[in-house]
């Protein structure tokens, strides 16, 4: 009996519910209030809140994704084909970016930044400004673009932009880096690198300190401002030479102060730090791209020993007439950073258009692919 009892207790429960495998075959969703409304909602294609967390961290190429209408009671009932309602496919375009934010501002910025600082720093050395620029280049384009794109070695329509993008950045922080470092790292390197040298004479020739980077004039040596010229009016380049007062001085001006904007046509000399106690002199630096001022000056140097009868060295030394030197060096530092500091946020600042144009663009293509299946209601 003992055995019989056993018997019959596995074959029940073998045939316990909870043993029995579904049937394979085709699911159907009961033809509720819910699931119409599941339905309906499925069918009315991504909110707002989807499209705004699918343009920002949704990766997903375009796909074509169909809904079922909801079914009829004849037809969940089982009854004929032709009374059950057709598949409607909608088409959903999703962002073709893994990250939009990340293809659009975050990699355009670091080029824009490598660029920028590397051209500041390095342009008397153009060659490694050049190699770190397309290195940030290299770095920062596959994360702009899709892995898939990069395997396939072709770039849609809508990969164009973030690549655009981090070339422009590459291009304007060149831009930016290169001004930065003519108008404000290279007088810098110039104070820095270069000697300094105290209780000078404007007598001295100018070729014994040819490697200065800092001067400061002894006593009896000042501006004339008397002997300074403004050169063309606009802007107006004035020069003055740098007198001794002792008897050692000869008709020839070595040292030249120099200013923008700054002094009459005849007299007035008014640049950098004129004053009783200035006696300091920080060297001016050559041309480049943004700065070419320096065969200005020489006409103006030119012009005043014509006018003076001074004789003038082949190679003049130009100086920015200041109070500390020191302070001076450290001030043209700090006007660096803040050229790069303002050129990284007017980036930003375009990159943040170009990203509320693209997630515009996106939510119109979408809109209208909708309202063309019939999805949404005409305008």
């Amino acid at each position: 009996r003992i055995k019989d009892y056993r018997g019959i207790l596995s074959a029940w429960i073998a045939a316990a519910p909870w043993r029995r495998r579904p049937v394979a075959g085709p699911k159907r969703a009961a033809d509720t209030p819910m699931s119409r409304a599941h339905s309906a909602n499925q069918s009315a294609g991504p909110s707002f809140l989807h499209g705004a967390r699918n343009a920002f961290w949704g990766p997903g190429p375009r796909r074509t994704v169909a809904h079922p209408k909801p079914q009829s009671a004849a037809a969940v009932s089982g009854g004929s084909p032709q009374s059950a309602a057709p598949m409607m496919p909608q088409t959903i375009r999703r962002p073709p970016l893994k990250n939009v934010a990340v293809s659009l501002v975050i990699a355009p910025l670091v080029v824009f930044i490598g660029s920028s600082t590397a051209c500041a720093v390095f342009w008397h050395v153009p060659v490694l400004p050049t190699v770190l620029t397309v290195a940030a280049l290299l770095v920062a384009l596959p994360v702009s673009m899709p892995h898939g794109d990069l395997k396939a070695h072709i770039a849609a329509g809508d990969v164009l932009v973030p690549v655009g993008m981090c070339f422009f950045a590459a291009v304007t922080g060149v831009l930016a880096g290169v001004y930065a470092h003519e108008c404000f790292m290279a007088p810098f390197y110039a104070i820095a690198l270069g000697r300094s040298y105290d209780n000078v004479l404007a007598s001295t020739p100018g070729a014994a300190y040819a490697d200065a980077g800092k001067l400061r004039f002894a006593e009896s040596s000042a501006v004339n401002v008397g002997m300074a010229i403004g050169y063309r009016q606009n802007p107006r380049y004035c020069v003055a030479p740098v007198m001794d007062s002792g008897p050692g001085q000869l008709r020839r001006a070595s040292f030249w102060a120099i200013g923008v904007d700054c002094c009459e046509v005849r007299g007035g000399f008014t640049c950098g730090a004129i004053s009783g106690a200035a006696r300091g002199g920080v060297r001016a630096v050559p041309d480049g791209l943004f700065v070419s001022s320096r065969r200005e000056y020489i006409k103006a140097i030119s012009q005043a020993a014509a006018i003076a009868d001074l004789a003038v060295d082949d190679d003049p030394i130009l100086v920015h007439w200041v109070e500390k030197p020191n302070a001076e060096q450290f001030s043209k530092f700090g006007s660096a950073v803040g050229v790069l500091g303002i050129g990284a946020g007017l980036f930003t600042l375009t990159a943040l258009l170009a990203l509320a144009v693209e997630t515009l663009r996106y939510y119109a293509q979408n809109a209208k692919a909708a309202r063309a299946e019939g999805l949404m209601p005409p305008i």
